[in-house]
């Protein structure tokens, strides 16, 4: 009964051209956001999902991003990764709280959802993961 809470991170970062400059448009810069393909009935979608007993949200963002969107390739230095996510998802924050339209909500239980800003504004950390 009651809410069932859930989190996901919006990770973001200035599209930029093979010399490293941001690219725009109309005189703005582009941004890319990173969007996972849905295994549960497909459809894109920011990567995110249910908290887990006694875990924060921002912990909930950090683990969903890993688990969903990033991959560990054979070699990869997996601590420095580790370091490099920690930087970026310690500079989160809150953008949007509220009930999220699910199917499997009912008049007793409910998914309430945040969205968390991630923005990897020098395009150094987002850049060196291999993503799904």
């Amino acid at each position: 009964w009651g809410p069932n809470h859930a989190a996901a991170p919006i990770v973001s970062r200035w599209k930029r051209a093979d010399d490293g400059t941001v690219m725009e448009r109309a005189g703005k810069p582009l941004l890319e956001i990173i969007v996972i393909m849905r295994q549960d009935g497909g459809g894109w979608a920011l990567p995110g999902g249910f908290m887990d007993i006694r875990e924060d949200r921002s912990h909930t963002v950090r683990r969903e991003f890993t688990e969903e969107a990033l991959r560990f390739n054979q070699g990869a230095d997996k601590e420095e990764i580790e370091e490099e996510l920690d930087g970026l998802f310690d500079e989160a924050r809150s953008v949007w709280t509220g009930i999220t339209e699910d199917p499997r909500n009912t008049d007793n239980a409910w998914v309430e959802s945040e969205a968390f800003s991630v923005h990897d504004g020098l395009g150094t950390g987002v850049g060196k993961f291999t993503l799904e």
